[in-house]
């Protein structure tokens, strides 16, 4: 060990630098990452919300005269 930090503090500094250029490289993928993921969870989300209202409208429109009331009202002003 003596020998390596005889020969001054060069080793030491490009050392140092690979690591920091090493962390700042983790970094960027680990952003780009999170990015991405985001990104995907939202276009999920959003296409799901939109199915689940397609299928409730379809589900909805289904019904016929003769099937018996839910007892669910629409509105509070209907009950006014």
């Amino acid at each position: 060990m003596k020998r390596f930090f005889r020969k001054g503090s060069a080793e030491m500094v490009s050392i140092i630098l690979g690591i920091v250029v090493i962390g700042g490289l983790a970094l960027a993928v680990t952003g780009s990452f999170s990015k991405q993921g985001k990104k995907s969870f939202d276009s999920g989300l959003t296409q799901t919300t939109t199915q689940l209202g397609n299928n409730y409208n379809e589900a909805a429109t289904m019904r016929t005269p003769t099937d018996p009331k839910l007892g669910v009202t629409q509105s509070n002003e209907s009950n006014e």
